[in-house]
């Protein structure tokens, strides 16, 4: 999330890192679920896009999520943590996803660019 949020030149609040901690890894290290790349871009979206309360808009922030979904399969081909994982690491070691936080946090900032979504100090 942080890859993507100074992508999005959005501050990540403590909050938010504490409240996103256990998605890397494909949710609690298992691999099995959504990959934290894509995860981590879309929590970003809502940080940069989203409402502060019920009664606000959402609209730009979903839209931009289906079309970040959309980036992230035609880019990796899955959502989910394994397949991706296994493109950048040796079966069996140890490995580190900052590829795949860097290739997605630049896969969003050219989503949003092609959106002509406000840069971060001016209202979106």
């Amino acid at each position: 999330m942080l890859a993507v949020g100074e992508h999005l030149c959005t501050e990540v609040p403590g909050a938010a890192m504490r409240a996103a901690a256990g998605f890397g890894g494909g949710v609690g290290s298992t691999h099995e679920e959504l990959c934290g790349a894509f995860t981590g871009g879309v929590l970003a979206l809502g940080l940069r896009y989203g409402r502060d309360d019920s009664s606000g808009d959402k609209s730009l922030a979903v839209e931009l999520t289906r079309r970040w979904r959309e980036v992230f399969l035609e880019r990796f081909r899955h959502l989910q943590c394994r397949p991706i994982y296994d493109l950048v690491h040796e079966p069996g070691q140890p490995g580190t996803c900052a590829v795949i936080g860097r290739e997605a946090a630049a896969a969003l900032a050219s989503l949003l660019e092609e959106s002509d979504c406000a840069p971060a100090d001016e209202t979106p």
